[in-house]
């Protein structure tokens, strides 16, 4: 693992090997941090398939530039996982792809909905006042399935994952994401 210089606003910057990853992604959770993932492999959004609950950003964004989704229904899939996430401790990962959707104008909603400057504030979304307004009535449950019971796990995490093609696609997400303070930059090298 090899620590950066901390980039323009995130928390810190680090480069690693895909098998490095899950360790490397617990280690800035437990920082108190989320995950901003650049890869250059191209094999992270598969060990995410199988680690985490992956959302692809990237055909919900090109979906609502083409017409096949509307902007709230594209978001309605985000928030749907994002309480899955949170209920089960599970990782959220918003998989990018090769482009930088804007998480601070587009891919963001109210506070009922995919609040992104909340949401992507790592200490800010784990108050229950927060975290609590995106949950519908039918979601207000434990795992247990006990009514009214909603909470988020303390191993819930946010990772954002890129496939890293070309600097200015990735500078462009960095600029795009609310509260890069909240996030580790980790760089996957072959």
């Amino acid at each position: 693992m090899v620590e950066s210089a901390k980039p323009s606003g995130a928390a810190s910057e680090k480069t690693i090997k895909l098998t490095q990853l899950d360790s490397a992604c617990e280690i800035s959770f437990n920082s108190g941090h989320y995950q901003l993932v650049f890869d250059k492999t191209g094999n992270a959004e598969v060990f995410f398939r199988y680690k985490a609950h992956l959302i692809e950003v990237n055909k919900l964004s090109i979906g609502i530039s083409i017409g096949k989704y509307t902007k709230e229904e594209a978001l309605e899939q985000i928030r749907r996982g994002l309480v899955y996430s949170m209920r089960s401790g599970d990782r959220l990962v918003l998989f990018c792809g090769n482009i930088a959707p804007d998480f601070k104008a587009t891919m963001t909603s109210d506070a009922k909905n995919f609040p992104a400057e909340v949401v992507f504030n790592f200490n800010e979304w784990r108050k229950e006042e927060n975290y609590k307004k995106i949950v519908r009535a039918d979601e207000d449950h434990d795992l247990m399935g006990n009514k009214n019971m909603f909470w988020m796990s303390e191993k819930f995490d946010l990772i954002v994952l890129q496939n890293d093609d070309d600097e200015e696609t990735r500078q462009e997400l960095i600029e795009r994401i609310p509260h890069i303070e909240s996030f580790d930059i980790i760089n996957i090298q072959q």
